[in-house]
């Protein structure tokens, strides 16, 4: 019995000096998939895609990815203007697209 304290004794010395293995800062997340480490570019989302539209003349709404949302939402970095039937109206920067459903917002 003593023989194990002293072995586990002797790895928590090794562990806590860093004989053995790598500093604890080069070690990877073993939750991160990929290549993650420390430095490493997080990979961009991909675009929203529209889901469906919920079509009511009172309160349209739309499903995004999986959420649900009224005109003047923020999805993606682009906002919500119009929901009809078919698809949705969306826009930035004075671009507007229409989107309809099973495709993804625009990239860029």
């Amino acid at each position: 019995m003593r023989a194990h304290a002293a072995v586990l004794q002797l790895a928590i010395l090794l562990l806590a000096s860093g004989a053995g293995g790598p500093a604890c800062a080069e070690l990877r997340d073993p939750f991160m998939f990929g290549p993650g480490g420390p430095g490493d570019a997080v990979p961009e989302q991909p675009p929203p895609v529209l889901v469906g539209v919920v079509w009511s003349l009172e309160r349209p709404m739309a499903i995004v990815d999986d959420q649900t949302v009224a005109v003047g939402a923020a999805v993606g970095g682009w906002q919500v203007a119009d929901i009809q039937p078919d698809g949705i109206t969306i826009e930035r920067a004075g671009r507007r697209e229409f989107v309809t459903p099973g495709n993804a917002f625009p990239a860029d």
